[in-house]
C-alpha cells in the first residue's frame, strides 16, 4: 500500500506529456501496486486532462485556496501552490 492512501489504488491512469514518456511508465508500472493505464485507453483527451488540471490548480491559486493537504501529501499544514508572477517580470 502506498503512504497516505486508505488503500490501494486498483489502477493509475496516466494523462498529459507523461503520458508520451516511456521512461516514466515503465518506472510507475515497476513502483506502482496497480496497473498503469492510459486515459485514451477510456476515450479520455490525455491533453485536455492535462490542460483542465493546471486551470483548476490556477483558479484555486487565485482564490489563495490550498492545492495540497496533510492528509494526501503529508505536507504540514494546507499550502497554496506557485506565484502569481507581475506581467513583464518573467
Amino acid at each position: 500500500m502506498l503512504p497516505l492512501l486508505p488503500t490501494s489504488p486498483s489502477r493509475a491512469i496516466v494523462c498529459g506529456g507523461g503520458a508520451r514518456n516511456k521512461t516514466l511508465l515503465r518506472e510507475l508500472a515497476d513502483r506502482l501496486p496497480c496497473p498503469v493505464v492510459l486515459a485514451k485507453t477510456f476515450g479520455w483527451s490525455s491533453d485536455a486532462m492535462e490542460a483542465q488540471a493546471f486551470a483548476y490548480l490556477a483558479a484555486r491559486r487565485e482564490k489563495n485556496l490550498p492545492i495540497t493537504f496533510p492528509m494526501t501529501t503529508g505536507v504540514d499544514k494546507p499550502l497554496e501552490g506557485g506565484v502569481i508572477a507581475e506581467p513583464g517580470l518573467a
